[in-house]
């Protein structure tokens, strides 16, 4: 629930709008980042090194590319 938020806040909805409630954006900002933080862990850790075993360096730099791709959507 957290993207809706920002992309209010991102329009231009202001802080100060009560059906805002920050301390509950406060707390899905800090979910986020640690849900993001176990997931960067993960990939780091396992998926990476895994796919680097498995696929060829066209493949990784697809792959990579795919990535970049998704975090800018």
């Amino acid at each position: 629930a957290l993207r809706p938020v920002l992309q209010d806040i991102a329009q231009g909805r202001s802080l100060n709008d009560p059906d805002l409630h920050l301390l509950s954006l406060a707390a899905s900002i800090d979910r986020f980042a640690a849900d993001y933080a176990a997931h960067i862990a993960v990939e780091e850790g396992e998926l990476i090194p895994m796919a680097e075993r498995w696929l060829d360096a066209p493949a990784l730099a697809r792959l990579g590319e795919a990535m970049r791709a998704r975090r800018a959507d």
